[in-house]
């Protein structure tokens, strides 16, 4: 997939990380394929834009959050029937 191909344009892309710079670059990023990017800086604020009136396609997320943790979160979404992605440096996580 090239960046533009059209996949993610109109998306509603939920982006947990708590380093900003790494947040602003997943976001940058997806915005230039045409996503709309929501951010969140740990599990709990995850919880609370999930628990939100806007409805995600996705939720990306790093595991190693303060707050809930990942792991959490990506229960949370699924959960909620939102698809999620783990992108984390921890070296392993089984579900």
């Amino acid at each position: 997939m090239r960046l533009g191909d059209g996949i993610a344009r109109g998306a509603r892309i939920l982006v947990v990380e708590d380093d900003p710079s790494l947040n602003g670059v997943v976001c940058a990023y997806l915005g230039k394929a045409g996503a709309r990017c929501t951010t969140a800086f740990s599990g709990t604020e995850a919880f609370l834009r999930l628990e939100g009136d806007a409805p995600f396609d996705l939720v990306i997320t790093d595991l190693m959050l303060p707050g809930a943790s990942g792991e959490e979160v990506v229960a949370r979404a699924v959960g909620r029937g939102v698809p999620a992605i783990v992108l984390s440096a921890r070296p392993s996580w089984s579900c």
